[in-house]
């Protein structure tokens, strides 16, 4: 209940919130998604207006695909070819993806249930129901759009010593798309202006997740196995648990006033707001090279010299730098 309150709000206001639970093979990724899906999107329509146009624009509308190394809708007719086609450099993915109309709570199961029975499955030595793919289901309404993902588990190589070749071929591709989205929310919480987010049609899909906006709720939900025997994998997923700690703490402060966050902690643009805000006799690029922790990683006198290269003096310099570690030291 607390999981479907964060993403389905009561606000009318547009909003936007996703869940994705992550983890090893036979966690429980699947049945938890199952249930959520079916809690979010009774939410969603006892959130529409009760007499509405059963064919305007005020109904539930929903999307389910299941990714690899394609993209395919798990929600098409059986008698139509349910492959997303994906062109590389093509424009957004999600604007590729088929949507359905949803008017009732039997209707929306009847969805569910097809899409699920849809996804490819497979026996291998973990589970006897292996997800060979991941699953993304977007509901959206008028002023809500809750995106759900249930993402393959991960694989070691002692996982993969009964599969056959094709469930290798699948391992692979598993494992690196899982291994790009990673590398994505690392480069989120390093602050990057470059996010590497069109290598997979995984981290394409979820291009306004992994950049999410002050207006959207990401929930991630890490599972593990209680078994000792599955420690290493358990250990591998709360790694990446921390990883998206960090990234979420990042994307906050660099959202706040710099007055808000440490100075080492500070991004290029806080650095210079206060560098604006405190020192107005300064050029506004003084500074324009440095964050806050490349600034408290720089000698007195290398800092100084650098400053009146751009144009500072010399005594504004020194005292931006002593301002700097004196708020520091200060917390």
């Amino acid at each position: 209940e607390k999981v479907v309150s964060l993403l389905v709000p009561e606000s009318t206001e547009k909003y936007q919130s996703a869940a994705i639970s992550y983890g090893a093979t036979g966690t429980g990724k699947t049945f938890w998604q199952q249930r959520l899906q079916k809690a979010v999107g009774a939410e969603l329509l006892k959130s529409l207006p009760e007499n509405g146009d059963p064919d305007g624009p005020g109904v539930l509308q929903v999307s389910m695909v299941e990714v690899l190394e394609s993209c395919s809708d798990l929600l098409a007719p059986p008698s139509s070819n349910p492959a997303v086609i994906l062109q590389e450099g093509s424009g957004s993915l999600y604007d590729c993806l088929p949507f359905y109309k949803v008017r009732t709570v039997l209707e929306l199961e009847a969805q569910l249930s097809q899409a699920n029975q849809a996804r490819h499955t497979d026996t291998t030595e973990k589970s006897p129901l292996s997800s060979r793919t991941h699953l993304v289901c977007i509901m959206r309404t008028d002023h809500l759009q809750v995106t759900l993902v249930d993402l393959a588990g991960s694989e070691r190589a002692s996982d993969r010593r009964e599969h056959t070749g094709k469930q290798l071929a699948e391992a692979k591709a598993i494992n690196w798309s899982l291994a790009c989205l990673h590398e994505c929310v690392r480069h989120v919480a390093d602050g990057s202006s470059h996010v590497p987010l069109r290598r997979t049609p995984l981290t394409r899909l979820l291009e306004c997740v992994l950049t999410k906006s002050l207006s959207q709720q990401i929930v991630w939900i890490a599972h593990v196995h209680p078994c000792s025997r599955q420690l290493g994998h358990s250990l591998h997923t709360f790694s990446h648990a921390g990883e998206i700690v960090k990234a979420g703490l990042a994307q906050q402060r660099r959202n706040m006033p710099w007055q808000k966050v440490q100075p080492k902690m500070w991004t290029k643009e806080q650095l210079s707001t206060w560098v604006a805000e405190s020192f107005p006799a300064m050029p506004p690029d003084t500074f324009s090279w440095a964050d806050g922790a490349t600034f408290g990683r720089e000698w007195e006198m290398d800092l100084v010299k650098r400053a009146e290269l751009a144009g500072a003096s010399k005594e504004d310099a020194t005292a931006a730098y002593e301002a700097f570690h004196a708020r520091a030291q200060a917390g």
